[in-house]
């Protein structure tokens, strides 16, 4: 199908609002209507430096609703409201044992630009583009795994959900799963992005809020 994505041509340029080809969802992978993206600051060290080959659809922040799915999905449906995440290999021991974070071939399925089968969805006049960390939300619709894919509440406003993607949940994981604050403890986080902006713990307090 035809969709207007961000298209990043090469190190360091701007991005170009043009139309590019979007294969159709595989098996157990979805097609999404993206409503926002969160842009990132992994995004633009994308851009700028070494991380991904180009030329890409970058973004990784997607949240949108479900347009189509694909053979063996079974635990989404079309008209559902999703965020988007990263890519993940869904049988590795870490992915197994809990820690999808750290799936053995988390830089691969994220960073290399490819589908797991050596393939691309993303085309441009016949050509290859890149697809960033399992979505490429910079577009007007991304395919993605449904593993990478979390089912939210409808009555939520999808154009805040975005960042829950990257920013929020690596500030609440750290915060959470790492750093683990006693009852009583009050830590501050500080930045002017999701991570600093979004989440504010008092641990024992009623205003506290990831």
């Amino acid at each position: 199908m035809k969709i207007k994505a961000a298209v990043t041509p090469g190190q360091g340029k701007d991005f170009i609002i043009e139309e590019i080809d979007l294969a159709a969802p595989k098996t157990n992978e979805v097609l999404v209507k993206i409503v926002a993206t969160g842009v990132c600051h992994t995004d633009a060290v994308a851009r700028d430096a070494d991380i991904a080959p180009l030329p890409a659809v970058l973004g990784h922040e997607g949240s949108g609703i479900i347009e189509e799915v694909g053979e063996g999905v079974t635990r989404l449906k079309k008209g559902d409201h999703v965020v988007l995440s990263f890519a993940h290999c869904g049988h590795c021991e870490n992915y197994l044992t809990g820690h999808p974070t750290v799936c053995e071939t988390f830089n691969d399925l994220n960073f290399w630009g490819m589908n797991d089968d050596y393939s691309h969805r993303l085309l441009k006049d016949g050509k290859p583009l890149s697809t960033f960390i399992g979505q490429s939300s910079f577009g007007t619709f991304a395919v993605a795994h449904e593993r990478n894919v979390v089912k939210v509440d409808k009555d939520v406003d999808l154009a805040l959900l975005g960042p829950f993607g990257c920013g929020i949940q690596t500030g609440a994981g750290t915060v959470l799963n790492s750093i683990k604050p006693e009852f009583g403890s009050t830590i501050a986080i500080y930045g002017a992005g999701a991570v600093g902006s979004w989440f504010k713990y008092d641990n024992g307090s009623k205003n506290s809020r990831p």
